[in-house]
């Protein structure tokens, strides 16, 4: 008798489980489709002129000049300039689009 009491209790606590498990499933779902993808996120996110200067392998004064001629824009927080990582994308693009030709 203890072993059926046993076995309703357990088939009830993994029934209780099994809807637990299938909420957070579905919540996941939700979750996933609205958040923005990572190349989305990595887009919006900003570089200062040192990264830009690591990133593009060219020197802090050539920076300065693709600042300067509008080849990469910016934008400045306080005495220091930043860049949009999609700026520096498209820039790069640009780039690659010379060299093929």
């Amino acid at each position: 008798m203890d072993l059926v009491k046993l076995y309703l209790q357990i088939k009830e606590t993994c029934a209780a489980i099994d809807k637990k498990m299938d909420l957070l499933r579905d919540d996941i779902r939700n979750i996933a489709e609205s958040a923005q993808s990572p190349s989305a996120q990595l887009e919006n996110s900003v570089l200062d002129y040192l990264d830009v200067v690591q990133v593009l392998h060219i020197s802090v004064r050539q920076l300065r000049r693709l600042h300067n001629t509008g080849k990469l824009k910016g934008f400045k927080v306080g005495r220091r300039r930043y860049y949009f990582v999609a700026e520096v994308q498209a820039y790069l693009q640009e780039l690659q689009s010379k060299n093929n030709r």
